[in-house]
């Protein structure tokens, strides 16, 4: 049951108390929210608010829930632990995920989902509205990885739910709260929640609100608006991804992109995680995105080319959009530390300066400049003393 005060709020948005109650969406005090989400934290907040259970739209089968907070501290929502699926609202019929002509939109918070089902279903249209919890929560936390060089980083990747519905050629929206104009994190967010849509095959769109004061998401438009102001404002006005794409944003953590594009041979990915090729002193260096190294490399060239010093926003933006480009744009290769099997050949990374290697083969080893097998080069990795040279071996340029 939802108290007085939720049940005003949400009516705000013309969602009908049946669609509200088939959804099991009510209201929970602190002791519920606490068991419902499994929740261990959070001492001393209270956790009362607006529980959105979520269900798979196949089996029924409830898959999470999350809490919109009457008292947040530092967050608005809360998510049920373990939780990788999507918000779907009840009730739209299962036909429609395989038919591609069935548009799908997706919006940040679950009551906007349900805003736009409620307004489909008043205009007589189809469409799947799809709620993803927050701009980046459509990848959600998917396992611990150790990498190479010992450190532990927690993966994420796409939810399940994606493959609940047929996308070659299905038109997707995209349609963020409106600070997505103005936040740098939410549209890059939009970006790569587009390119895994294309990835999927889908015909990706973005659909921006009007900027009004007091008005955030699809959900207040609707609030403001009579149904076809809505419609007009939401789901007629789209702009191709692909048009959106090629825009040119002049902000600094772009041109500290462009910058550091420019420069490194190349940005490629290893199990989600993401690298760079660093061209130095006539050899190349491979390191890890995130690491310290790479940082201070990236806020130097920037340096040279543009005279200015970056802000910390401005350098952890540059490196996310770094991230996902070795992602998303860059080739899957393995990585090694001090040693590789690779080409039916073993190879030993001399950790020296020059970063040579030494190669392995049946017919016996060689020494190698600009070795193609990816090495890192962990914190306490020494070098080795080079082999001895008697005997069938020799110096050789690139592999």
């Amino acid at each position: 049951m939802l108290n007085e005060p939720h049940a005003k709020h949400l009516a705000r948005f013309r969602i009908p108390a049946e669609m509200l109650e088939a959804g099991g969406i009510r209201s929970v005090s602190d002791t519920d929210t606490r068991e419902q989400l499994g929740v261990n934290g959070h001492r001393g907040e209270d956790l009362s608010g607006i529980l959105f259970p979520y269900f798979s739209p196949t089996t029924g089968q409830r898959t999470g829930a999350q809490v919109k907070l009457d008292h947040p501290v530092d967050r608005k929502y809360l998510m049920e632990e373990g939780c990788r699926h999507l918000f779907f609202p009840r009730g739209i019929p299962l036909e429609w995920f395989a038919d591609v002509s069935v548009p799908v939109i997706f919006v940040e918070s679950e009551k906007s989902a349900l805003a736009i089902y409620a307004l489909s279903q008043r205009l007589g249209l189809k469409v799947i509205p799809i709620a993803i919890a927050g701009c980046w929560s459509w990848k959600r936390n998917a396992g611990r990885q150790v990498l190479p060089d010992g450190s532990v980083k927690y993966v994420t990747g796409p939810s399940p739910d994606f493959d609940l519905c047929s996308w070659p050629e299905r038109k997707a929206s995209v349609l963020f709260d409106s600070n997505v104009a103005t936040n740098f994190d939410v549209q890059w967010a939009r970006v790569a929640l587009s390119n895994h849509l294309a990835s999927l095959g889908a015909k990706v769109l973005w659909t921006e609100g009007p900027v009004i004061a007091g008005v955030n998401g699809p959900d207040d438009f609707i609030a403001q608006s009579t149904d076809d102001e809505a419609l007009e404002r939401m789901l007629n006005k789209v702009t191709p991804y692909q048009e959106k794409k090629e825009d040119k944003s002049e902000t600094q953590a772009v041109q500290m992109v462009d910058t550091a594009t420019a420069i490194v041979k190349e940005l490629f990915h290893s199990q989600q995680v993401g690298y760079a090729v660093v061209p130095a002193d006539g050899h190349e260096e491979t390191w890890r995105i995130g690491s310290a190294m790479f940082e201070r490399y990236v806020c130097f060239w920037f340096y040279r080319a543009h005279g200015k010093i970056p802000g910390a926003q401005v350098v952890n933006n540059a490196l996310r959009m770094l991230e996902a480009k070795a992602n998303f744009d860059g080739d899957e290769q393995p990585v090694f530390v001090r040693v590789a099997s690779l080409d039916d050949c073993l190879w030993l990374d001399l950790a020296n300066e020059r970063w040579q290697a030494v190669r392995i083969a049946k017919e016996g080893w060689t020494i190698v400049e600009n070795p193609g097998v990816r090495f890192l080069r962990p914190r306490g990795c020494c070098p080795c003393p080079l082999p001895n040279m008697a005997g069938p071996s020799r110096i050789c340029g690139s592999s």
